[in-house]
């Protein structure tokens, strides 16, 4: 009854003082690099929504912005916590996932979860009722925004980060349909299959 009780206390807490966010849940498209240890392509089709609470409200932990011979590095953390029970009903997963990501509605940005605490805090009444998320800004690198048209405009906040951080081709197309639309699949080539090259149509 005691953990029962502070399990019903915790989820009450999150809710109140925590904030509902987007869970992206990853899907690999590609057997694992065994060298790298990565998924060299991999695409996120399925949204969740829950509530988490921000262990930093004081702003973003991390080393901050710096600028590096490559740019400008964002080195912002974001460290969440989330019921476990609360987790399991809402994304239909028992534990969160590294590689996985976070949309933070407040400055609509993605972060990901790069590990995942269950230990803490350490066992009270003897058992853990929380995870707490250990997350850095996202670094787009191609991945695939495939996400459905449920009427919540969650698509098109997914479509808008893609085609921002994707390389985009501006094309004057001379022969052809002429009846292009926003997301068709257009090739190079004599045929899709034996294409050299392919794009997804942003606007015609």
């Amino acid at each position: 009854p005691q953990q029962e009780l502070l399990n019903a206390l915790t989820k009450e807490v999150i809710e109140i003082n925590g904030i509902e966010i987007m869970y992206v849940i990853r899907e690999s498209t590609s057997e694992k690099d065994t060298i790298y240890n990565e998924e060299p392509t991999s695409r996120f089709i399925s949204v969740r929504k829950v509530e988490m609470y921000i262990n930093t409200p004081e702003g973003f932990a991390g080393s901050g912005d710096a600028v590096s011979k490559f740019g400008l590095d964002i080195q912002d953390e974001l460290n969440l916590i989330v019921n476990k029970e609360r987790f399991l009903e809402e994304v239909s997963l028992r534990v969160p996932r590294e590689g996985d990501l976070i949309y933070l509605p407040l400055d609509r940005n993605l972060f990901e979860i790069k590990f995942v605490e269950d230990e803490k805090p350490f066992y009270p009444l003897g058992k853990n009722t929380v995870y707490e998320l250990t997350c850095e800004k996202f670094v787009y690198s191609q991945e695939e925004f495939a996400l459905p048209d449920d009427g919540t405009g969650t698509m098109e906040i997914f479509d808008k980060y893609e085609r921002k951080n994707a390389i985009t081709t501006q094309l004057k197309v001379s022969a052809g349909s002429l009846l292009y639309k926003p997301d068709e699949t257009v090739y190079q080539g004599t045929s899709l299959a034996a294409a050299t090259a392919t794009a997804q149509v942003a606007d015609f």
